[in-house]
């Protein structure tokens, strides 16, 4: 099963309940609401998107589970995408 972690060296900065994501090499930035801060919080250690597609769905039991997998999915896709998180096997 595939784990996601935060990549090396990016930088956090908070705004009240707002996180963003400043990669350094790129200069970059990424802004995370409450939610995704909570995500990019999990990240300090290996996730996989189904062990975070949890967490978040028992945090909201209101919402189909699959809406959030869904979600969580995509969140985590375009970290990759612009190398906030990395990925490997278990």
């Amino acid at each position: 099963m595939t784990q996601y972690r935060r990549a090396p060296g990016i930088q956090i900065t908070s705004v009240e309940d707002d996180m963003f994501l400043v990669d350094p090499r790129t200069d970059g930035i990424f802004h995370l609401n409450a939610v995704g801060a909570g995500i990019w919080n999990l990240l300090a250690a290996p996730q996989s998107i189904d062990a975070v597609a949890a967490v978040v769905s028992d945090a909201f039991p209101d919402q189909p589970r699959e809406d959030v997998a869904h979600q969580v999915r995509e969140l985590m896709g375009d970290l990759e995408k612009r190398g906030l998180v990395v990925s490997g096997p278990a």
